[in-house]
């Protein structure tokens, strides 16, 4: 309310205009609305995901243990291109016939966690002898 007072007597004392004065007003009127609106929280929504997690559920009976591996991104985008290079020749050969780039996975896993959101990557249930879930996701 102060800087409102303080236009208005720039007025009275022919500092500035009218107009000028009504600029200023509404300039006023706009800025204080804005501070006035409240600040939503973030949820999940919106934030990019900082670990690939691995999960392995085994059932109760089963001789399996359960496994909870939690990786940052940035360590598979840094480590990714070197493993690579260094994995064996046959496992190289196995995974060219599986149709498996692992460059090319490397080389887009930025885009690929995007186009995941918030699904899993993998989410399969093991059944038989041994059941157990198994879950790889990023968060």
């Amino acid at each position: 309310m102060e800087d409102k007072t303080r236009i208005l007597n720039m007025v009275s004392e022919g500092k500035i205009t009218v107009e000028e004065a009504s600029i200023l007003l509404d300039a006023l009127d706009k800025k204080e609305k804005i501070s006035e609106e409240p600040i939503a929280m973030k949820g999940k929504q919106g934030r990019k995901p900082t670990k690939l997690r691995v999960n392995i559920d085994a059932n109760e009976n089963s001789k399996k243990s359960k496994v909870n591996v939690n990786i940052p991104l940035s360590l598979v985008k840094t480590l990714g291109p070197i493993i690579s290079k260094n994995l064996p020749k046959e496992a190289k050969e196995e995974m060219d016939k599986k149709g498996v780039d692992l460059v090319a996975i490397m080389n887009s896993i930025d885009e690929f966690i995007e186009a995941a959101g918030e699904e899993d990557i993998v989410n399969v249930d093991i059944e038989g002898d041994e059941p157990a879930k198994v879950r790889v996701y990023v968060e």
